[in-house]
């Protein structure tokens, strides 16, 4: 498998709602007044697209530095 392939899947499984997010961090998440509209159920299975983020973002400033 290529690395891009391999970036690829990891991206798609990040994105898949099966991961169950750290409790404390949903309580903090779900207390803060900023999040009123957007609260996550506790125990809910979620997606990480915070970490695809952080990936793009890596990416795109690794291109830019490179030019």
């Amino acid at each position: 498998m290529s690395n891009v392939q391999t970036i690829l899947n990891f991206i798609d499984e990040r994105l898949k709602k099966i991961h169950k997010p750290d409790p404390e961090l949903v309580k903090k998440h779900n207390a803060d007044p900023l999040n009123k509209d957007w609260q996550i159920p506790e125990g809910a299975l979620w997606e990480q697209s915070d970490v695809v983020h952080d990936i793009h973002t890596f990416a795109h400033k690794r291109k830019t530095s490179q030019n």
